[in-house]
């Protein structure tokens, strides 16, 4: 039996496995979800939400505070009083 890889969130600084972690990667000017966590380029790994908040003011990864906070809102549903 194989031990999963441990990554570190780039939010809290938790090292977890990385299947618990949810990948991004640099691609040129922007940032992607890597849901396979197999694309070329640069990657960071976030737990989640909270994370991501906390992400915003690090300046290491350009642009990507900005990404991570989009990706983890939830759509507000606009059919709620229907």
């Amino acid at each position: 039996m194989t031990a999963d890889p441990v990554r570190t969130c780039v939010g809290c600084r938790t090292k977890r496995e990385q299947r618990e972690l949810q990948r991004f990667v640099r691609h040129g000017d922007g940032w992607t979800v890597d849901g396979n966590r197999r694309s070329d380029g640069r990657g960071v790994y976030l737990c989640g939400a909270q994370c991501a908040k906390a992400v915003v003011k690090n300046k290491r990864y350009p642009g990507f505070g900005s990404f991570a906070m989009s990706h983890y809102q939830t759509p507000v549903d606009t059919n709620m009083n229907d």
